[in-house]
């Protein structure tokens, strides 16, 4: 999977910078996954051990795998920062999000989500950490829907998005 990953991340910096596509999605998994990662020498099930306390030692496999995801993640930003376009680069053209469906997976928890939201292809000021306490995460996808150029008033279910979030 690590050499996977790699090409796969070198054709998505390639295909942006390139302009070949303006939208991607890189999922190592879906939700439901019951996958090992032997070449980070985690053989246990990562699904299994996301449901575990966190104090068990198990989840130490999981720290594992994010750690690794998070990797991926910076070596892409390097790629397209590097990737000169106009009057900056690809990062600077770019908007990545990336997030999880849960914020804990023992409890199957939705508050408290962390979501990072990285280049600067909203126009959103980056280098801040930012808690909107108690907003639907909906409301982040319609922010960045509607910075993208898009027009709505609402993202998915209506009943988990109140509006577009302030202060981005």
């Amino acid at each position: 999977m690590n050499d996977v990953s790699k090409v796969q991340l070198d054709l998505l910096a390639l295909a942006l910078s390139c302009d070949l596509t303006r939208s991607a999605s890189v999922m190592y998994s879906d939700a439901k996954n019951h996958t090992t990662l032997p070449f980070l020498n985690v053989y246990q099930d990562v699904h299994n051990v996301s449901h575990m306390g966190d104090d068990d030692p198990a989840r130490e496999a999981l720290y594992t795998r994010d750690a690794w995801q998070v990797d991926q993640l910076v070596t892409l930003m390097q790629k397209l920062a590097a990737s000169p376009e106009g009057d900056g680069t690809v990062l600077d053209h770019t908007t990545i999000f990336w997030g999880s469906d849960v914020s804990r997976g023992n409890t199957h928890a939705h508050d408290d989500m962390p979501f990072l939201v990285a280049g600067g292809g909203t126009g959103w000021k980056g280098g801040r950490y930012l808690r909107f306490n108690g907003r639907p995460h909906n409301d982040l996808l319609l922010s960045m829907f509607t910075a993208l150029g898009g027009s709505a008033t609402s993202f998915g279910d209506a009943e988990f998005c109140t509006g577009p979030l302030s202060g981005l």
